[in-house]
Parts: C-alpha cells; sequence; structure tokens
C-alpha cells in the first residue's frame, strides 16, 4: 500500500486499509498500538493460514449492477443487469 512517496507493508498496509472501511473492520485499528514485530507476526499468520480459513476459489467473483459502476472503466452501455449488484456472473 502507499500514499504520496510513503510505502507501508505487512501489518502498517493492513491498518491504512482498514481505517478506509466501514464499521466493524475500521475498529481493528485499534490495534495499531501494538508493538510493530508483534502486529507483523499476527499479519503473516493469518496470510499464511488465509486459505484454510476462508478457503480458495479457481476464479474471482466479477462485479456486476451496482457494484460494478463504483469502477473506473464500468461501461453502462456492456451492463446485462442494471437491477441486482449482488448477481454471480454465469
Amino acid at each position: 500500500n502507499f500514499r504520496g512517496r510513503e510505502v507501508y507493508t505487512k501489518s502498517e498496509a493492513a491498518f491504512r486499509v482498514l481505517a478506509q472501511m466501514d464499521q466493524p473492520w475500521r475498529s481493528l485499528t485499534a490495534l495499531r498500538v501494538l508493538p510493530v514485530p508483534i502486529r507483523d507476526f499476527l499479519y503473516e499468520t493469518v496470510a499464511e493460514y488465509r486459505y484454510k480459513v476462508f478457503g480458495k476459489t479457481e476464479t474471482c467473483t466479477a462485479p456486476s449492477g451496482d457494484f460494478q459502476r463504483r469502477f473506473l472503466d464500468y461501461d453502462r452501455r456492456a451492463d446485462k443487469d442494471l437491477t441486482n449488484p449482488f448477481k454471480k456472473q454465469k
């Protein structure tokens, strides 16, 4: 994660992203008071086991509807489903 000339990695990058999210995710930034070595250890542990906890898919879910409209390259003319932003793509 970077901002201007600053580059953030591991737990600091994660906290920067969490700070931009809605609750309850934003509240996790309270853990920023932990020392960096502990934070980075926790970050690396989550990174190591994330697929075991959350699972893994072969492809990412393609955005549609309202969610797709948030992207800069959104083309309304190509939008086949203007009503359901969470409809799974076939």
